[in-house]
């Protein structure tokens, strides 16, 4: 159910992107870079069970969307993944996933407002993303719902073609669920994140000289 509500909301946003797009500029990325993840698993009854240690990981994706000049909203989808290195276990616990690995997919609608560094060179952007996050690990597949919150840089003097510099800050709330009531126990999972990309840009701002 909560997985079936959060792709009704990413769709209805999908969809009135879609509704404003006639006549406005397309964009496509693709994007890279370091991802440092912080993961806590939960206990239902006792709170705090685990705090993992996670090795510094990966983070791959792309995306498409409209560009309306001064904003742009469009669909992303990335995954990351990253190593357990060890787990710090309250006293006479057990925690469902202590080693591994840890995979996170996201599929977010993505906002964002560019506001002009050096005109026709640079610009500055701050966004933010609502969708869902699907874990991979050896404990559990599960979906939850996601978010992020960032800002960066975008060169664009060699438009069509721009570089897209970003920082962003992805989470899940309220937690992936690894294992079922009565004992049940839920991984808190977020990540700081660093992105190179490089964006096309279809339409009348890709064609500027």
């Amino acid at each position: 159910m909560r997985i079936a509500r959060t792709t009704c909301v990413v769709l209805l946003l999908s969809l009135s992107m879609a509704t404003l797009a006639s006549g406005q500029d397309i964009y496509l990325i693709g994007r890279v870079g370091p991802s440092f993840p912080n993961a806590d698993i939960e206990d239902q009854f006792f709170g705090d069970l685990a705090t993992l240690d996670m090795d510094t990981g990966w983070v791959i994706g792309g995306g498409a969307g409209i560009d309306f000049g001064a904003a742009r909203a469009g669909l992303g989808v990335d995954y990351r993944s990253a190593d357990i290195a060890g787990a710090d276990v309250r006293p006479g616990a057990t925690a469902s996933l202590s080693s591994g690995s840890i995979g996170v997919l996201t599929v977010l609608s993505e906002f964002d407002v560019d506001a002009p560094v050096v005109k026709d060179w640079l610009e500055f952007n701050l966004g933010f993303g609502i969708g869902a996050a699907q874990l991979r690990s050896d404990a559990a597949d599960e979906w939850d719902f996601a978010y992020s919150v960032g800002g960066g840089f975008y060169l664009l003097r060699f438009e069509p073609f721009g570089i897209d510099l970003r920082y962003r800050f992805v989470s899940t709330t309220p937690g992936f669920r690894l294992t079922e009531p009565p004992n049940a126990q839920t991984l808190q999972w977020s990540a700081h994140e660093v992105t190179f990309g490089v964006r096309y840009v279809f339409g009348a701002r890709g064609e500027q000289e």
